[in-house]
């Protein structure tokens, strides 16, 4: 296939919060790039017989359901290791607290469920590192990673140097020594910023904004 890239930056938030605003777009940006060792570590680990993982987290792994529905974006759930399917991987950072942005905790209602289904995709499961991330498959294999952030504004928002506009999305290519080719396209979304992450060998930047925006028509 072949598609995702613009640039928002607006003004520094108020009372102190330039440094937090910073660290968020950075974290963003590095998590963009990052996603390619684990696609290319989940692709190899496919081509051979599944190893028992050892998990440190003693948490119970939930059962799987065909049908799941896809948690809150506000929410977190930490999948099970043996769950690990290949795909890509964008990651968000941590929520600033109060005191950090000196902003209250009052804000907007927060954002609708993401769709269990849209376009092609279909959702598999969650994926936590610094944020929460959605990893959804299509009928042919592949895969995408959305993340959601709605304490990140799409004026904070910076996906990189080289990142160009595809209607109403940021979109980049990108790869880091030893890491596979990805392309993300972000931009704003239910007050705060939607990121949409694959494999470049899988997806183009192009095909990354249609699906971006077959997204937002379903995430209502």
């Amino acid at each position: 296939m072949s598609h995702p890239q613009s640039m928002h930056h607006g003004a520094p938030p108020s009372r102190g919060g330039n440094g937090v605003v910073i660290a968020l777009v950075v974290a963003i940006v590095l998590a963009v790039g990052g996603f390619g060792a684990w696609w290319l570590v989940g692709r190899q680990s496919s081509q051979q017989t599944e190893p028992q993982p050892t998990s440190v987290d003693q948490t119970e792994q939930p059962s799987q359901q065909p049908e799941s529905q896809p948690p809150s974006p506000g929410q977190s759930q930490s999948p099970s290791p043996s769950q690990e399917q290949p795909g890509s991987e964008s990651e968000v950072p941590k929520q600033p607290s109060d005191q950090d942005t000196g902003t209250s905790q009052q804000g907007p209602a927060p954002a609708p469920p993401l769709p269990k289904k849209f376009g092609q995709f279909r959702f598999e499961k969650e994926k936590e590192s610094k944020g929460v991330s959605y990893m959804y498959r299509a009928e042919d294999g592949t895969s995408i990673t959305v993340t959601y952030a709605d304490y990140v504004t799409a004026d904070q928002l910076k996906m990189g140097e080289g990142a160009r506009p595809i209607r109403d999305w940021s979109c980049i290519k990108q790869q880091k020594e030893g890491q596979v080719e990805s392309v993300a396209c972000g931009g704003a979304a239910h007050e705060g910023v939607v990121v949409i992450g694959a494999a470049a060998v899988e997806y183009s930047l192009e095909d990354i904004a249609t699906i971006a925006d077959d997204l937002m028509a379903a995430w209502n």
